[in-house]
């Protein structure tokens, strides 16, 4: 996919990227302080769902992305313009053993004028999420 440098899509294309190369360390420099992020859904029913802040959430992504053996975020399909990316994506996880997971996740993103993320506003599919979590809890993972 060609995307232009320095354009708010190509920061949030090399955000995925560092996100699907579990770059953990790397995550929170395309956020600014105060980012926000958000997840469909009712907190009541899901706990992951609602807003909450980046700082708070970026620690959570490795908790499930480091369970599996091999682990990738690809997207799907981008739209961009200065301040605002929509993006979706498709992210697989794999081992250990015979796991396999797959979710299709929609991610809108605005970005300040210095390209960085100030709002992620997240999409996933609830179901695949609950079902995973219980095979990990199942399997001591």
């Amino acid at each position: 996919m060609m995307i232009p440098a320095n354009t708010a899509a190509a920061v949030i294309t090399a955000y995925i990227t560092a996100l699907s190369n579990r770059q953990w360390d790397q995550l929170p420099s395309y956020f600014t302080p105060n980012a926000t992020w958000w997840v469909a859904g009712n907190p009541a029913r899901v706990a992951h769902a609602g807003q909450t802040t980046a700082a708070s959430h970026l620690p959570l992504l490795p908790t499930i992305a480091d369970k599996f053996d091999s682990y990738k975020f690809d997207i799907v399909n981008l739209v961009g313009r200065p301040g605002d990316v929509m993006i979706e994506g498709m992210v697989t996880g794999t081992g250990p053993a015979d796991l396999v997971y797959i979710n299709n996740i929609t991610m809108s993103f605005k970005l300040d004028s210095a390209n960085k993320i100030v709002d992620l506003r997240e999409y996933p599919v609830h179901s695949e999420i609950t079902w995973l979590l219980e095979y990990l809890k199942e399997h001591g993972l």
